[in-house]
């Protein structure tokens, strides 16, 4: 065991005392001397900076303390904010949505092509201000661990379907091929249904929204006690130095082929959040120019609490 700075300096101080009391060793006294000397004036210096280490420690401590306080008071701000401006925006909105559908519907007499197409501009803004809408605020609850779960035993098969209909009007739209496929996966899962649909429906909808050509697929398969689904398209790829970025909020990656980014730069991040909250993982496989295949992992029965 190392001596204490005490001891050695005791030790240090009996050894100058009995050389002291041997006249053949009384050369050396000095030194000893000095060397306890400093000995001294080191252990001092340590207990000194000791000292001011701990207030330095407990200043921070303060300081950290009061940050995650101010931290925390913005946060709740924030959400309050989002969730009172979430209602006074959607309410317009769903006004103008509804009675833009209403007058292309023929409500109000028969419209001339282009106030069709001026129509259906406004409808579909509005419907993409209220999906940015949606997308902000579950990323809010998600964050803020406000939202809530619910658990059953469902298809997997049902959850899958459900997907691919929701999706499908995308894909004709664009002349894409949707394919299902089913390898030894399991028939059911005990998850959220409408927050594993929510998942599929992202996922689905982004190969669908980067693909120009071919075909998006949804291949459900077991890996071990988890349910893998893998979401793949023909569509522009993703170059793998941006694999990282394409998580975080309201980061948006070009198409590999070119032009702008395409949508809010929130869906892949609340995907994500989602399936860490189910209990499961996302990870990407892409490349320019030869698709992307987005994989999910989860648990077929959740883990128990604790």
């Amino acid at each position: 065991m190392t001596p204490s700075p005490e001891n050695s300096r005791e030790e240090l101080r009996q050894g100058v005392i009995g050389l002291g009391d041997h006249s053949a060793r009384k050369s050396y006294y000095p030194e000893l001397r000095r060397r306890l000397e400093e000995l001294e004036r080191a252990q001092a210096e340590l207990s000194a900076h000791k000292a001011d280490l701990e207030l330095q420690v407990a200043e921070r401590t303060k300081e950290l303390r009061k940050s995650n306080e101010e931290l925390r008071e913005a946060t709740l701000a924030k959400d309050r904010f989002l969730t009172n401006m979430s209602h006074e925006l959607r309410t317009p909105l769903n006004s103008i949505i509804g009675f833009t559908e209403l007058i292309l519907d023929g409500i109000a007499g028969p419209l001339t092509d282009d106030q069709s197409r001026q129509l259906r501009v406004v409808n579909n803004a509005g419907h993409y201000l209220l999906g940015l809408i949606e997308d902000i605020l579950d990323l809010t609850k998600v964050e803020s661990g406000e939202m809530a779960l619910e658990f059953k035993t469902f298809s997997v098969a049902s959850a899958i379907d459900e997907a691919i209909s929701i999706i499908e009007p995308q894909a004709s739209s664009k002349g894409l091929e949707l394919r299902t496929e089913y390898r030894n996966a399991p028939q059911t899962i005990t998850s959220d249904w409408q927050r594993l649909l929510q998942v599929l429906i992202n996922l689905m909808g982004n190969a669908v929204k980067f693909t120009d050509a071919g075909s998006v697929s949804v291949l459900a398969s077991s890996e071990g006690d988890e349910l893998l689904i893998e979401v793949s398209d023909t569509g522009s790829g993703i170059d793998p130095a941006y694999h990282e970025y394409i998580w975080q909020p309201f980061h948006q990656v070009a198409p590999s082929s070119g032009g702008k980014s395409r949508g809010t730069g929130l869906g892949l991040s609340i995907t994500r959040e989602l399936v860490t909250l189910l209990g499961g993982r996302i990870s990407v496989r892409s490349a320019p120019q030869r698709g992307s295949t987005f994989s999910v992992r989860l648990p077929v029965t959740p883990a128990e609490p604790g």
